[in-house]
């Protein structure tokens, strides 16, 4: 359709090959309301009628919506955390789904530059250097600045700062060597001290300023406005504000629009639902306790049916004290009304739980670990419910292994191998490209672990996965396990216990135990191997019904656990290891 015909001027089209040019489309006959379908049909949504008059439809860029309201949004969000039983919840579980108990582990990788032996490709000595400075780097006393917080107590913070602040900030420094070996600190920066009274549009020559971040023409930061100290801590806050370089601070936040300059809480799509349950199980539970006090009542009626009083309260009201095993008296028509309590009423629990479930959909986790109800779940709801939000933790975890662990470990390398912490040659990308450095974060169980095991050892006997492979997933290093199996299995060997037997001490198998050579291979499952002939079919060899003459079977062990050699008893230790 020729464009004269949807109401634009000659003279746009006239430069359409010069770029584009500002112009008015002018309304007229051909492209009125009516030839675009009139103001009915379309999209529902979009209509403007007595429905939907109280229904925004203000559009805003996202740092407009931000600067509106970030402030309001955080504090009320803190003050969620620090008194919704809900809100603390939520804040608990990105701690313990994101991070763990072992935070993010480090796997080192890096591979020797002249391979002579195909079984020694990695430079073993290399990735134990590294792995030795990087954990003693991340205890308290390198760590931070402050020296009271370890790498995985800052990434705790971080959990805590995405959900109810909506950003986090650090800042690298560079300290003396004689101080901290390894020349590297953290500096922790609370989001208040991003300065976002500054706003400066900008021009040609001029960067633009949005909320305390400087961007240039592309939006990336350049400096950074950050206040000495909190700015609304009474006494000790501080309004002196700095221009830092972008190159010293980690800003992570989860961008939801194009152009978005600040974070904002996790919590915020729910906050105001939260707020009001919080709310009405207040007035519920203040109602229930103030009916349970309210025991009786005693009701008066005189001659003409009026009450006179006794003189003894203003509102002409009387009061008896009652104490255990006492019965008042009651005088000349007087009648004693015993009150039941009428709180909760019998919708608070159906109100709770659906209130719950929404507050659970805006957060992306399942209602069962918010509410702390497991009523009514089994196997197979439970995983369909938890497959769903580890999604969501593992794409939290990536975000944080980007924005901090990554950026992080990277700064530290050169700054360790610079200061000579790491008897190393000076090769950074050699010691943090994707092929030479693992980032394993914390990782789950199944909701039935002997299912799962099962089919990953049917996986890795079929080739469709690796040892490496499974362990990974779960957060292990595979070579330490392999090297802790071998230690343990011939430490079980230099003790004499018997191969044969299952971690529970049980025989696994019943072989004649005959002089040698009358017996074929046995196999896995204890029983003798018979190839067939061509004329008779197969048959699977029988257990021996007759145990032989002074053979005993052996006896369970006492007080010691045995050990299992195989692919199938290594998986039973950790089914059992998991069921304890």
């Amino acid at each position: 359709m020729p464009l004269i015909e949807l109401g634009i001027s000659r003279d746009i089209q006239d430069q359409r090959g010069q770029g584009v040019a500002s112009g008015k489309r002018t309304m007229n006959p051909q492209n009125s309301p009516a030839l675009l379908g009139g103001s009915a049909g379309g999209f529902q949504s979009a209509r403007i009628d007595r429905l939907t008059k109280d229904w925004s439809t203000t559009r805003r860029s996202p740092d407009q919506e931000l600067f509106n309201g970030l402030v309001r949004l955080r504090a009320r969000a803190r003050e969620r955390a620090l008194n919704s039983p809900v809100a603390a919840k939520f804040l608990q579980m990105m701690r313990t789904n994101i991070v763990g108990a072992h935070g993010v582990k480090l796997e080192f990788k890096i591979e020797k530059q002249r391979v002579h032996d195909a079984a020694e490709v990695y430079d073993e000595p290399t990735n134990d250097k590294l792995r030795t400075a990087w954990r003693k780097w991340c205890k308290r006393k390198y760590c931070t600045m402050q020296g009271n917080l370890s790498f995985q107590d800052v990434l705790n913070m971080w959990c805590d700062s995405i959900g109810r602040d909506g950003e986090f900030l650090l800042r690298r420094v560079y300290v003396d060597k004689k101080v901290n070996p390894f020349g590297f600190a953290l500096q922790l920066i609370d989001a208040d001290q991003l300065n976002e009274s500054i706003n400066i549009a900008g021009s040609p020559k001029v960067n633009q300023v949005r909320m305390g971040v400087e961007v240039d023409k592309y939006q990336r930061p350049v400096n950074y406005y950050i206040y000495d100290g909190n700015p609304v801590e009474f006494g000790f806050g501080s309004s002196n504000c700095k221009v830092v370089p972008a190159e010293q601070i980690y800003h992570s936040y989860i961008p939801r629009r194009i152009g978005q300059s600040r974070g904002y809480p996790l919590l915020a799509p729910v906050l105001w639902d939260i707020n009001m349950l919080d709310r009405y199980f207040d007035a519920e539970l203040t109602a229930a306790r103030t009916g349970a006090s309210l025991m009786a009542t005693i009701e008066t009626t005189t001659a003409d049916g009026e009450f006179e009083g006794d003189g003894e309260l203003s509102d002409g009201s009387a009061k008896i004290e009652l104490a255990n095993g006492t019965i008042p008296i009651l005088g000349p028509g007087q009648k004693l009304n015993n009150q039941t309590p009428q709180h909760p009423t019998a919708a608070f629990n159906p109100f709770v739980e659906r209130s719950l479930r929404l507050i659970s959909s805006g957060l992306g986790v399942p209602y069962h670990e918010l509410g702390n109800d497991l009523a009514g779940v089994n196997f197979s709801s439970g995983r369909l419910g938890v497959q769903e939000s580890r999604d969501y933790w593992m794409e939290l975890q990536r975000m944080m292994i980007e924005s901090i662990v990554q950026p992080v470990y990277e700064d530290w390398l050169k700054s360790s191998l610079l200061c000579g912490a790491i008897d190393l040659p000076y090769d950074p990308e050699r010691y943090s490209d994707d092929e030479s450095v693992h980032y394993m974060p914390r990782r789950w169980d199944w909701v039935d672990p002997l299912k799962d095991t099962q089919a990953t050892i049917l996986q890795i006997s079929e080739g469709l996965e690796t040892r490496e492979g499974a362990l990974r997933k779960k957060g292990t290093d595979w070579r330490k396990v392999m090297e802790q199996t071998a230690i343990e299995r011939d430490y079980a060997l230099a003790l004499g216990i018997d191969v044969g037997t299952d971690i529970r001490g049980q025989d696994t198998s019943e072989v004649d135990d005959g002089p040698p050579g009358d017996s074929g291979p046995v196999n896995a499952s204890g029983n003798e191997d018979v190839k067939p002939d061509d004329s008779t079919p197969a048959k699977p060899a029988a257990k021996p019904s007759v145990k032989p003459p002074g053979k005993k079977a052996p006896k369970k062990p006492k007080g010691k656990a045995m050990m299992a050699l195989t692919d199938k008893h290594l998986a039973q230790m950790l089914l059992m290891a998991s069921a304890d």
